[in-house]
């Protein structure tokens, strides 16, 4: 009789089982990473909408002081002229008033704060969010010079002592740039306020938002 050694059926025949071994169980790094990319990924669309919203209520926020301290200055609210305004009642005419503020709200103050966000507003964001250095103290500064420095080279150049007193106009540019200059900072500090508390909280682990890599 023949003599067949342990395993020659095993050897001859092998055992071809549909069933596939399973998976090494994931590790709680693994977990860990799994789970910050899914939050970063549901948390990028949230944070990109409100720094939109942040950016566009910075600049809502110096134009409608600008409003408010135009319409202080010619008593606008106090006594209301009858150039405009053809409503009897004192109070109609205040609140005629306001609405012809607003008005000119969005036709000069408004449109002069978008260009300012535009041109260096969203550049000095984009610099900031990249270099990783968006706190209050960069974005005091930045905001002050994005709402002096273009004012106050305009009245400079354009005032009618440039030429006769150049004293006279540099006074002049430093009224209006440093009053232009504290309306940025009051746009800047909206935009930091909103992004600290508001926007960043989304990625704490990360610290800048839509940002793939770690701080």
């Amino acid at each position: 009789m023949p003599h067949f050694r342990a395993g020659f059926w095993l050897e001859t025949f092998p055992c071809r089982s549909p069933v596939q071994p399973s998976p090494p169980p994931l590790t709680h790094a693994v977990r860990r990473l799994q789970w910050k990319a899914q939050y970063r990924n549901q948390n990028m669309s949230k944070s990109s909408i409100r720094t939109i919203v942040a950016l566009f209520l910075a600049a809502i926020v110096p134009a409608a002081l600008f409003t408010v301290g135009f319409g202080l200055l010619t008593n606008s609210f106090s006594s209301p002229s009858n150039t405009y305004l053809y409503s009897s009642n004192p109070r109609m005419r205040v609140f005629e008033e306001m609405l012809l503020l607003s008005y000119f709200c969005l036709c000069f103050p408004f449109p002069v704060a978008l260009i300012h966000l535009a041109a260096l507003g969203i550049p000095a964001f984009l610099l900031g969010w990249k270099i990783r250095r968006i706190n209050w103290q960069s974005v005091l500064i930045i905001s002050f010079l994005i709402g002096a420095i273009p004012w106050g080279l305009f009245i400079g150049l354009t005032s009618s002592s440039a030429s006769s007193n150049i004293w006279q106009a540099i006074k002049e540019a430093s009224i209006v740039g440093t009053t232009m200059g504290l309306l940025g900072v009051s746009g800047g500090m909206t935009f930091w306020f909103l992004w600290h508390f508001w926007i960043t909280p989304l990625s704490p682990s990360i610290g800048a938002p839509f940002s793939d890599k770690d701080s």
